[in-house]
């Protein structure tokens, strides 16, 4: 007697090929400051699947690396032109890019203030 065909997905990872011009536009969003999830979300594909693209073919791991450095480096020049959006570009970088552009982590505790009253708080005045 035969095995029993078995269900769901093969073993291992599944490589579908990545659509040149899907890859691109995908980029394109990404090289507007985009996170990865919206970026594909906006043209179709989930990000799951782009992830498994990065993982699985290296070029287009490549093209992504590239796009969001690209959309990383338009915040940084509107961030030092000044001027209209330039503390917005500023916000973004401090958000998005916090372990580069964020407060190093030690300052946190420098910036915590204690303060200390000798003799008591002041008397109320009665009205």
């Amino acid at each position: 007697m035969p095995e029993p065909r078995k269900r769901g997905r093969p073993p291992g990872p599944v490589k579908l090929a990545v659509d040149p011009e899907i890859a691109k536009r995908i980029c394109d969003n990404l090289e507007l400051g985009m996170p990865l999830r919206p970026s594909a979300e906006c043209e179709g594909v989930p990000d799951t699947t782009v992830r498994g693209w990065v993982t699985a073919f290296p070029d287009f791991a490549a093209q992504v690396t590239r796009a969001r450095a690209q959309g990383m480096k338009g915040l940084v020049i509107r961030s030092l032109k000044g001027g209209k959006g330039s503390s917005n570009a500023e916000f973004h970088l401090q958000r998005r890019y916090r372990e580069d552009y964020g407060p190093p982590k030690g300052d946190l505790e420098q910036h915590k203030v204690e303060i200390v009253v000798h003799g008591g708080l002041p008397k109320r005045r009665s009205t």
